[in-house]
């Protein structure tokens, strides 16, 4: 943290530079010669702006990385890299502390929910639900390598409420999501006219499931990327005030 005040203070550097960590030595990307790709900079900014557009990472400049890691009511979140055999990939997304230090990694998926929970998702947001498949007739030859059946939506529009309270020495957040989606492919044998209320509580159930996951896994770590922060200090700003200083840890103590 302490040598990104140098690019803070120089006028020269504007403040849309993508903040991007590399899994792997830096050195990988930095220092290879990618063929039939345009120059680094070049490269990596379309990459980064292309996967931010279909929701695979988060995007985050320099100035928004400034404000999450001064904000006391949020942790950071990056766009991830890797390099790959010929070219560079992006995996999804890095979380970091407050300070700036790497902690754990999403995955495509679990980026594009956490871009739904944050309410920076673009539409439509396309995800693949894996479906556990002694809920449904699975059609064998469709599933994908795991064996699994799964489905995948478009979600259409989409409309985030977050309630805060605080009792029990405890904060607590209900997160309430109203989701116009499309089917677009499933592995599966299921009407989608005649069985449409069981799809919908099968896809509806999951996807639950799959962001209340994501949501403790990161409050395990003591992070907070969704902004929860935000609404505890609006919300609740007498309890806020005496956790400010730690929230990530007040954080995963709460009920959400």
């Amino acid at each position: 943290m302490p040598y990104l005040d140098v690019w803070y203070r120089d006028p020269k550097n504007t403040g849309n530079m993508r903040m991007v960590a590399v899994d792997g030595p830096v050195s990988s990307v930095i220092y290879n010669n990618f063929k039939d790709k345009p120059a680094l900079p070049e490269y990596l900014t379309d990459l980064i702006n292309t996967n931010k557009l279909y929701n695979r990472t988060v995007f985050t400049p320099f100035h928004e990385f400034h404000r999450q890691t001064f904000n006391k009511g949020i942790t950071p979140a990056i766009s991830e890299i890797k390099k790959g055999k010929k070219d560079v990939i992006v995996t999804g997304s890095a979380l970091l502390t407050s300070r700036g230090i790497y902690k754990m990694s999403l995955n495509r998926y679990e980026s594009a929910l956490l871009l739904m929970l944050q309410k920076k998702a673009n539409i439509p947001v396309s995800l693949t639900i894996k479906i556990p498949s002694h809920s449904v007739e699975s059609n064998s030859h469709l599933k994908d390598t795991e064996g699994d059946d799964f489905v995948t939506i478009n979600v259409l529009s989409m409309n985030r409420d977050i309630r805060t309270d605080y009792s029990d020495n405890h904060f607590k957040f209900k997160v309430k999501m109203d989701l116009k989606i499309a089917v677009s492919e499933l592995t599966f044998n299921m009407d989608i006219d005649k069985d449409r209320k069981k799809l919908t509580s099968l896809i509806a159930k999951q996807l639950n499931k799959d962001l209340n996951d994501l949501i403790h896994k990161i409050q395990k770590q003591q992070l907070d990327p969704f902004g929860f922060g935000d609404y505890a200090r609006a919300f609740q700003y007498k309890e806020w005030k005496t956790v400010e200083d730690d929230w990530p840890s007040a954080f995963s103590k709460a009920n959400v």
